[in-house]
């Protein structure tokens, strides 16, 4: 879809890690899922034509579980109900330094950076993806419970808003591994090259229909 200049139709959803429903002001991992229509493209595994691109990121440009191996590990502990087990191996100091630090507060949804965390082919590259205000986003809101929400429909409200969608194209294998999410790729090396932007206008997103979605 970076082929050639164009202008699609796009969708935004805004999440958070936990299963659970908790407060906005608890440390958590914030995610965005982008659905990009009108993006035609060959067919997917079940034999559909495909047209739409859909794009996921979280607040994390690295994952402390960033191996096939250690994520299914750490997928299995947790449904065994020994979900701190995978910090008791040898990798664990590693995977607590990186957990700590992935891990953090936010007093604005639109302020956040957001990436894909893992890398991705586009084209003859291998990428990683990175999406961000053009202008940085400010503001937060007191409710204790809620915050993100309420602070985004009162700035939505007032004004729309711009996001950059960037490329980071991976100039060394060895130093910049496709196989493993917990190495971070050095943006002195290989810096972001914007390759779209996200225009989110005007809106009341606080409607009954989107609400049940």
């Amino acid at each position: 879809m970076f082929a050639q200049d164009g202008t699609q139709t796009a969708w935004i959803r805004a999440s958070s890690t936990p299963d659970a429903v908790i407060p906005d002001r608890m440390p958590n991992i914030r995610g965005l899922a982008l659905k990009v229509e009108g993006v035609p493209g060959a067919q997917n595994a079940a034999g559909e034509p495909i047209s739409e691109q859909d794009f996921v990121f979280i607040t994390a440009n690295i994952e402390p579980f960033g191996t096939v191996i250690s994520f299914r590990d750490m997928i299995v502990a947790y449904a065994n109900g020994s979900g701190m087990s995978w910090f008791s191996n040898p990798e664990g100091p590693r995977r607590a330094k990186i957990t700590n630090e992935i891990v953090d507060t936010a007093d604005n949804f639109l302020g956040l950076t957001f990436h894909s965390s893992t890398p991705y082919r586009l084209g003859p590259h291998v990428v990683k993806l990175r999406v961000r205000a053009v202008v940085p986003v400010v503001g937060t809101h007191p409710d204790p419970n809620n915050h993100l929400r309420i602070i985004s429909s009162i700035q939505l409200n007032a004004r729309s808003a711009t996001l950059e969608l960037a490329v980071q194209r991976q100039r060394d294998p060895q130093a910049q591994p496709v196989e493993d999410a917990s190495v971070e790729w050095s943006e002195a090396d290989s810096p972001f090259e914007p390759v779209a932007c996200i225009h989110i206008p005007m809106q009341d997103f606080d409607e009954e229909e989107r609400n049940r979605i």
